[in-house]
């Protein structure tokens, strides 16, 4: 099967810098395509990915920090008579 970027990717790559495509047509619609600058393709140095793997990193700490969090509190909710506030809550008058 014929990879649908294809098209997309070819007009991209074969226009000159500072030119506009003509239409070019994908599977997610139509597109113009302007082409501002080139730049040769590399890989980059640790340091100059550092920050972004960092915040990377922090993020994805984060979102299970809360999924933790969450599924305890979820846990509380279903099963009040183990949760302390509940428990005090249920022995006041």
């Amino acid at each position: 099967m014929r990879d649908r970027r294809s098209g997309f990717e070819a007009a991209a790559f074969s226009l000159p810098k500072g030119s506009i495509s003509d239409l070019v047509k994908t599977q997610y619609g139509f597109h113009i395509i302007q082409v501002i600058d080139r730049q040769v393709a590399r890989t980059q140095t640790f340091d100059e990915v550092k920050a972004a793997i960092h915040d990377q990193l922090a993020q994805e700490k984060s979102r299970q920090e809360a999924e933790t969090v969450s599924a305890q509190i979820a846990e509380d909710i279903a099963a009040p008579a183990t949760c302390p506030s509940m428990i005090w809550l249920r022995s006041t008058p």
